[in-house]
């Protein structure tokens, strides 16, 4: 499956891209980014997305399908312990 969240300004956010377990390697998340890559770009909406850097299948995905890196993002995690 693949979509679309974040629509802003004539830029448009694939998202929530993945394929079964038993189907990975086959080339289906490809097909999917690239359907939705150019259902974008035939609106004139310049898409893009986002992925975490230790999901390197997904960057080279996105990298043989022409998205380049235009900036990472540092996220922390915060835990808290609740007192009570």
């Amino acid at each position: 499956m693949a979509g679309e969240r974040l629509c802003i300004d004539g830029f448009t956010e694939i998202s929530a891209v993945c394929t079964h377990p038993s189907f990975t390697g086959r080339g289906f998340a490809m097909q999917l980014i690239a359907h939705v890559t150019n259902k974008n770009i035939n609106e004139v909406s310049l898409p893009f997305l986002h992925f975490v850097s230790s999901n390197s299948r997904a960057g080279k995905i996105y990298e043989l399908l022409g998205y380049s890196k235009i900036r990472t993002i540092e996220f922390s995690q915060l835990s808290f312990n609740h007192l009570g």
